[in-house]
């Protein structure tokens, strides 16, 4: 065998040993994109209702297809979270209304990942969905880009560029349409009375019948049903009705508290002051600003202290001590009727001293 017919065998063998280790090389290429994880990613859009008008509600569902590979494992699992966009408030033209949690869905050899986005829109034509991106981790080991700290590689899929909201307008499209042209103002409508209305004017109106009613009685009562009031008695006259009586009450402390009561009102109707509401050492200061007698205005504060002495100190008394202040103070109310009169004054008696089984009454009790 020659030389030259050597050679072309030469070269047939070294084209037959590149074409195996080409065809090999080829079928592990194929072998590792089939079993990738990534080959079956898909994300799908869908945006429903079809027909929008300015301000419908419309609600974008993203469905994210993650292919579960052969014995993944629970590692696969554990980095099966794909990672959303953060939402802030528009997308691209169209308001973001809500944005609902992320739902997960196994179905057959996948794992779906689900959000649904609702939009509102409020300007008629094409609302242009700019395209957002998902980002997926998956377990590598290759030494590519980790996810969250893990030994994995993330896939980034976007949604489609040509997304978008078609907004209508409520007016006919036709210009001659008769429908589109605006109407005439229409003069006002007038409105039914309900039954609101009915319910609240009878209410009303038996009220204020019934307080008429009620008046109209008022007035017409007899004459004779209420006795007539009688004249108030002289200011004499009533405190010695007013101290007969207290003198007559059988609690001996309540007879002093009536006596210094019924002469304080005295005082008050004859020299217009109001000597219910004052101590007895301002009853004696008013006495003497109204320059009455000496002789009356000590005797008025000698009985008034004694009524005091009793009411606050709880000092013993008796029946005859108390008739002998209620007829001191009687006479002092004649020594004032007398200058309030302006008749010749005379002398108002002094109040008895207290027996010897009483103690003698400090001048400054009030």
């Amino acid at each position: 065998m020659t030389r030259s017919d050597r050679t072309p065998r030469a070269f047939s063998k070294a084209f037959a040993l590149v074409g195996f280790v080409g065809a090999m090389a080829l079928s592990a290429t194929s072998y590792a994109v089939s079993n990738s994880p990534q080959a079956g990613v898909g994300l799908a859009t869908t945006i429903s209702p079809s027909r929008l008008t300015i301000g419908d509600r419309a609600q974008v569902v993203l469905d994210l297809a993650l292919p579960i590979p052969q014995n993944a494992g629970e590692k696969f699992e554990a980095l099966a979270s794909p990672r959303f966009p953060d939402w802030r408030e528009t997308w691209g033209d169209a308001e973001i209304l809500s944005v609902s949690p992320v739902e997960r869905v196994d179905q057959g050899g996948a794992i779906h990942f689900r959000q649904t986005v609702e939009l509102a829109a409020y300007r008629t034509g094409r609302i242009e969905l700019p395209p957002v991106q998902i980002v997926v981790p998956f377990p590598g080991g290759d030494g590519g880009e980790g996810a969250e700290g893990s030994d994995g590689r993330t896939v980034q899929v976007a949604t489609r560029a040509d997304l978008a909201l078609e907004i209508s307008s409520i007016l006919p499209s036709d210009p001659n349409d008769p429908n589109r042209k605006a109407k005439p103002p229409q003069s006002a409508r007038s409105l039914p009375w309900g039954s609101p209305f009915w319910w609240t004017a009878g209410t009303l109106g038996a009220a204020v019948l019934g307080l008429g009613l009620v008046l109209l009685r008022r007035q017409n009562v007899p004459t004779g049903a209420t006795a007539p009031l009688a004249p108030p008695l002289p200011r004499l006259n009533e405190l010695e009705a007013a101290l007969a009586a207290a003198v007559e009450d059988p609690s001996l402390g309540r007879t002093h508290e009536l006596l210094s009561r019924a002469f304080r009102r005295y005082l008050t109707r004859a020299l217009d002051f109001a000597a219910t509401e004052r101590t007895t050492s301002e009853i004696h200061r008013d006495l003497v600003a109204r320059k009455v007698a000496a002789p009356a205005t000590r005797g008025a504060i000698d009985a008034l202290r004694a009524c005091d002495l009793v009411k606050f100190a709880r000092r013993p008394t008796s029946r005859e001590r108390a008739e002998e202040i209620a007829a001191a103070l009687l006479a002092v109310a004649g020594s004032i009727e007398r200058q309030v009169d302006g008749t010749a004054t005379q002398p108002a008696p002094l109040l008895p001293p207290a027996r010897k089984r009483d103690h003698q009454e400090p001048r400054n009790a009030e």
